[in-house]
């Protein structure tokens, strides 16, 4: 986990399903659940995403439930 300006938090997670066109369900190293999307400019990376993949998250502090979709960090087979 890392932290950037003091405000975005920088963390793993790994896909759990998909719960909309681009929503996510994820799961966090700690074993908390949020919610990952991805952003307007990202949507072509919704082809790529995928149960068990694990993702790099973007997340305030202010609110820990749900997180946006920076990069995809490794493709488990």
């Amino acid at each position: 986990m890392r932290f950037e300006n003091d405000r975005l938090i920088y963390t793993e997670a790994s896909i759990l399903e998909q719960v909309g066109d681009n929503v996510y369900l994820a799961k966090l190293s700690n074993g908390k659940t949020v919610y990952a999307h991805t952003s307007k400019i990202d949507e072509g990376m919704n082809a790529h995403l995928f149960p068990d993949l694990t993702i790099e998250l973007e997340m305030t502090p202010f609110d820990m439930d749900k997180g946006r979709i920076v990069k995809i960090i490794e493709k488990k087979s």
